[in-house]
């Protein structure tokens, strides 16, 4: 596979009071909630799998383990709704802690929360499209750091924690209200160019 040129030199401080992906809207206007947003119950599901992926993030755990408790903690959840809640979750973390300056992601590695993060999606399309809205708002909130979107996008898809379709469909999106969409996809638009070239190589492989 060709290789997406990265720098090391995006550095920037994260602004307080990082946005969050609206789950709430996101929800209601994929039929996942009520009008109401209470998805037929007394406690709003948005609220409710925030809380739930605090307490598995709260554990300690990363990789694999991480990825179990996780599953187990949000299998009542609508899947879009957890992989949102979770990415913006992490990315909030992996801000607070500095990782998110790194274009090279290793918060989103296969020893840190990349298990995580591929379980909630867990081959989902419309899941990994509300994981990759989420990494839009929160970018968008941050100031848009350096290389850091193209970043994401190359470690989500090398570590198949969004599937190809995911993200052609975030791309192609014309229906979610979401902060950032031109500024996400105009810094994208290479990085999109060589995903084409090797999803198609992706294609070929599992022919053969």
């Amino acid at each position: 596979d060709s290789e997406l040129p990265l720098t090391d030199d995006a550095v920037f401080e994260a602004e307080e009071g990082d946005e969050l992906f609206d789950l709430q809207s996101w929800a209601t206007t994929h039929g996942l909630l009520g009008a109401s947003g209470s998805g037929g119950g007394d406690v709003a599901p948005v609220a409710s799998v925030e809380d739930a992926v605090s307490s598995v993030l709260g554990s300690g755990k990363q990789g694999d383990a991480l990825a179990e408790a996780a599953t187990e903690a949000l299998k009542s959840f609508p899947r879009e709704i957890a992989a949102a809640a979770a990415t913006s979750a992490i990315l909030k973390i992996a801000s607070e802690t500095g990782a998110l300056a790194n274009v090279r992601c290793p918060w989103a590695g296969e020893d840190a929360y990349g298990p995580f993060l591929e379980s909630v999606v867990d081959g989902s399309t419309v899941a990994g499209m509300a994981a990759l809205f989420a990494v839009q708002t929160f970018l968008d909130a941050a100031g848009w750091p350096k290389g850091v979107i193209e970043g994401i996008f190359l470690k989500f898809y090398q570590e198949d924690i969004c599937p190809n379709e995911a993200f052609t469909a975030w791309k192609e999106d014309t229906s979610t209200v979401a902060p950032g969409r031109m500024t996400a996809i105009m810094q994208t638009n290479k990085w999109f160019g060589w995903f084409a070239e090797n999803a198609a190589d992706d294609s070929d492989a599992e022919e053969e």
